[in-house]
């Protein structure tokens, strides 16, 4: 079985980004020129606000929907083409919002993707005895943390089904990655470190958990091929 080299092999399912306001209480005052703002040509968006928060769903095409509150914004993706899209069309969004809610800063970014490896019956076996002590456990949830750079990452491993169908089983691969600032942080750093937590995710060494739960990194006198 070839290595995954690239986490684009894998099909990323779901994918949230989250930042969080800093002083963003303008929102009670601004809701409905936020929905104004997310307008399709003349067509209003399909929306639900109360003081809570505002929903607005499928502002485009790829986003499914977005949240934004005095607390935070938060877009939800389905199958993203790519992480970069993703990325762009978040920062596309959050810089409306910023310039219509003026928050004073922001606290935390997180972004969180579901990765699904889709597998046979008998790659399916070989996994969970690699994971389980022996047959008579259950195989639920494995989970991982590592702090790369300034960004926490919690990767966790769960059994999955594509379309919730037993003849066809999948490793989910969630992924968590985030950052909290130690002092408020305005909207370019948000964007310097988005890119740098698509970056993170990209690389060697999520790569690396990956592949070793899917048993494609073989060792030889310590070196890892």
């Amino acid at each position: 079985m070839k290595k995954i080299k690239k986490i684009n092999q894998l099909n990323n399912v779901e994918s949230f980004i989250q930042a969080d306001f800093v002083k963003g209480y303008r929102y009670i005052d601004r809701a409905g020129e936020l929905v104004n703002k997310f307008h399709l040509n003349s067509t209003p968006p399909k929306f639900a606000m109360n003081l809570d928060g505002l929903v607005i769903i499928m502002p485009d095409s790829n986003i499914k929907e977005i949240k934004i509150s005095s607390l935070s914004f938060w877009a939800h993706f389905l199958k993203p083409d790519s992480l970069d899209q993703a990325r762009q069309l978040f920062e596309q969004k959050l810089k409306v919002t910023n310039k219509v809610l003026e928050p004073e800063g922001y606290s935390r970014l997180g972004w969180r993707n579901y990765f699904i490896y889709e597998v046979n019956k008998d790659e399916k076996e070989v996994i969970l005895k690699r994971l389980v002590p022996s047959g008579k456990f259950d195989f639920k949830q494995l989970v991982f943390s590592v702090k790369l750079g300034s960004f926490e990452n919690n990767i966790s491993i769960n059994p999955a089904l594509k379309n919730n169908d037993a003849n066809f089983p999948a490793v989910l691969f969630d992924v968590d990655t985030f950052i909290k600032y130690e002092q408020v942080v305005d909207i370019n750093r948000i964007e310097r470190d988005l890119k740098s937590i698509k970056e993170t995710i990209s690389g060697d060494l999520i790569l690396e958990v990956i592949n070793r739960i899917l048993g494609r990194i073989k060792e030889q006198n310590g070196r890892i091929f």
